[in-house]
């Protein structure tokens, strides 16, 4: 039976004192063929106290794109190795090139702000809609037919109709200014790539994180 191990090997804290995302790697254990084989480095973006307990950090990055994928990598080495490699404890991890590290780093960007713009844009149609009928509504001063789109809204949160549009119309507007904001972030990616030096690189990456996460939060 083959077991996995998250592997905390560094934690990056964003510029509001959070947690933005954790280097890791991700060990596969079959004690029935006596093998160990842990994946390359890799980061995952998370959004945690900087106090979290290292399991707390561990399930959190474990939701991640990134860990799904070095597992996947380590299970399918772990079913094709023939003969299965032996890979002692504490072995030293291969290192990755600052270039390599760069490039996770901007996939991280594209993939946090995917996340997050997903939330709202997973019900898009629904969304538009909504925002129609609501400002049609406000427009006639609440002499139309706020339609389905507004009354079921409304009565399953228990408001009035008005107050129901006012509502929709506030957050069809914070989520098209988050859009704005959180695609002007991920262009931010860029920086990542051409700071001088892997320092100023990871500096970028916990910034555009960090300012993700404050964007997220602040969402209705």
């Amino acid at each position: 039976m083959t077991e996995y191990k998250t592997n905390i090997a560094e934690t990056q804290v964003g510029i509001d004192g959070r947690i933005v995302s954790v280097r890791f790697t991700v060990t596969a254990s079959d004690i029935d063929v006596q093998a160990s084989i842990t994946s390359e480095p890799d980061y995952a973006v998370i959004d945690a106290a900087s106090d979290a307990a290292p399991g707390v950090i561990a399930a959190l990055c474990e939701k991640s794109d990134q860990y799904a994928r070095a597992k996947a990598n380590v299970h399918g080495r772990m079913m094709t190795a023939k003969p299965y490699p032996k890979i002692e404890p504490g072995a030293p991890v291969v290192e990755i090139t600052d270039a390599e590290q760069r490039a996770i780093w901007v996939q991280g960007v594209d993939d946090l702000v995917a996340s997050i713009i997903g939330r709202f844009t997973r019900f898009q149609m629904g969304y538009v809609e909504r925002e129609a009928a609501a400002r049609a509504y406000i427009a006639s001063d609440g002499a139309s037919d706020p339609t389905v789109w507004v009354t079921r809204f409304a009565d399953n949160n228990g408001m009035d109709y008005m107050a129901a549009s006012e509502r929709i119309v506030f957050q069809a507007e914070a989520y098209r200014q988050a859009l704005e904001e959180l695609e002007a972030l991920r262009m931010d990616k860029y920086r990542i790539t051409k700071a001088s030096t892997a320092d100023l690189a990871r500096l970028e990456f916990a910034k555009i994180v960090s300012q993700c996460g404050v964007i997220q939060r602040s969402l209705p």
